[in-house]
């Protein structure tokens, strides 16, 4: 286990002993005081708005959402350049506002590129105006703030109209807090600790960690929300109130289809690579592992469309029994986290560009091998933030071409999105 891997272990340790010794603390769906939390009517309300007054009501709405990010930023002194970690957001939306936490994650990102100096913000979904709901979900986030609000804008959409949830008695609760990096740097955030805490003792339904690479702690997590609660969790047998989204993507990546084994690629952070999180679970389906060696890849084209020369020339090479492989090396894991963090940077578009290449050049590996792929598992939620639109058509188009393979792509970010809206419905008795 990595450094960070143990750091991260003990720090949720920390976590679970500091939510002991807090003594007579009531687990209810409980949400952050309406009175700490700041809303768009808060902000707005008063705000002169630097709007034409012929503005078309598009026009207005964008100036809207303009005034209440720049207000936001302002409230808690969020600045270019400068290390926020140790700002709170407390965000409270109607469900027809939830597109502000976007915007603002998008600006925050824009302001602060290195994650773990923005601030944390701890939004709330609902038409409550009590501090408490009836049912509730949690979401821990910040593992990528700007993957947060993608998978936070599927879950709503997913989960229209709005009329067939009782929002004034259901709210879902996002924490998105970015996590210390280095031990060093936890030592001055103690308050991260704390925060956590008091996200994990609010007794919600349901929680789930919106990252990949969080469940690597998953066991570590359940222990800390039981550790906290007790048994006072609102649970019914065989239902686990912290869901294992891996475990959902990986049941769907290992279900056969048209009687065609699943030959896996594994996509991830360099954490997750170092952990064999995905191969773990795949394992326990009945997938083995296949490794492929890191051998020169030679291209033709520029440097923005680089494809494999000699990948016409390997024959496709169908391999009778379900495998999975994962990059190369750890120096092309290292790569991939580099263009990982390209998209947490914000840098969306460049990002997918140099994913789309590393994926056609693993492919090239993998086919010098003999070996064969039908699926992607995008098991960072940054790739399939970075892959979408035109560049996946494309790059789905060229695989097409050049090894004349049928791939299918396993979007985490989406595959968590609907696993966590079903959830929202049944908790709301919506079939």
């Amino acid at each position: 286990m990595g450094v960070r891997a143990r750091f991260n272990r003990s720090l949720l340790i920390a976590i679970s002993l500091g939510m002991a010794l807090v003594p007579g603390q009531s687990y209810s769906g409980i949400l952050t005081d309406i009175s700490k939390s700041i809303t768009p009517e808060d902000l707005l309300g008063s705000a002169v708005l630097d709007c034409a007054e012929n503005d078309l009501e598009e026009g207005l709405q964008k100036c809207k959402d303009r005034e209440f990010v720049r207000l936001v930023l302002k409230k808690y002194s969020i600045l270019k350049g400068h290390n926020c970690a140790s700002a709170l957001i407390n965000l409270r939306l109607k469900v027809s506002e939830w597109h502000y936490y976007p915007l603002l994650q998008e600006k925050i990102a824009e302001l602060i590129p290195l994650e773990n100096q923005r601030p944390t913000i701890d939004l709330t979904l609902t038409e409550s105006k009590e501090n408490n709901v009836p049912e509730s979900v949690g979401i821990a986030g910040g593992t990528g703030p700007l993957s947060d609000s993608d998978l936070f804008s599927k879950v709503v959409a997913l989960l229209q109209p709005i009329s067939k949830i009782d929002w004034t008695r259901f709210a879902i609760n996002l924490y998105s807090s970015p996590p210390p990096r280095e031990l060093i740097e936890s030592v001055s955030r103690i308050f991260y600790i704390e925060r956590m805490a008091d996200f994990t003792s609010r007794g919600h339904n349901r929680y789930y960690l919106a990252s990949n690479t969080a469940h690597i702690n998953l066991r570590m997590f359940r222990w800390t929300i039981y550790a906290t609660s007790g048994i006072r969790l609102r649970m019914t047998p065989g239902n686990d109130t912290v869901v294992d989204l891996a475990e959902y993507v990986s049941n769907a990546v290992a279900k056969p289809s048209n009687d065609q084994p699943p030959e896996v690629l594994i996509l991830s952070s360099l954490q997750s690579y170092d952990s064999q999180l995905y191969p773990g679970y795949l394992n326990t389906k009945g997938l083995e592992g296949k490794e492929h060696e890191k051998r020169p890849v030679e291209t033709v084209g520029d440097a923005s469309n680089q494809v494999p020369h000699s990948a016409t020339q390997i024959p496709n090479k169908p391999i009778e029994h379900g495998h999975y492989f994962t990059v190369g090396n750890h120096s092309r894991a290292e790569l991939l986290q580099d263009y990982i963090d390209i998209a947490k940077s914000g840098n969306i578009e460049e990002a997918g560009q140099r994913i789309s290449e590393f994926i056609l050049d693993e492919l090239h590996l993998i086919h010098q091998k003999g070996g064969h792929v039908n699926r992607i598992i995008l098991g960072c939620t940054e790739l399939p933030m970075a892959l979408k639109g035109d560049l996946l058509k494309t790059l789905k188009n060229e695989i097409r071409f050049y090894y004349n393979d049928q791939v299918e792509f396993f979007d985490t970010e989406e595959l968590f999105s609907q696993k966590i809206a079903s959830d929202v419905e049944s908790l709301n008795g919506v079939f």
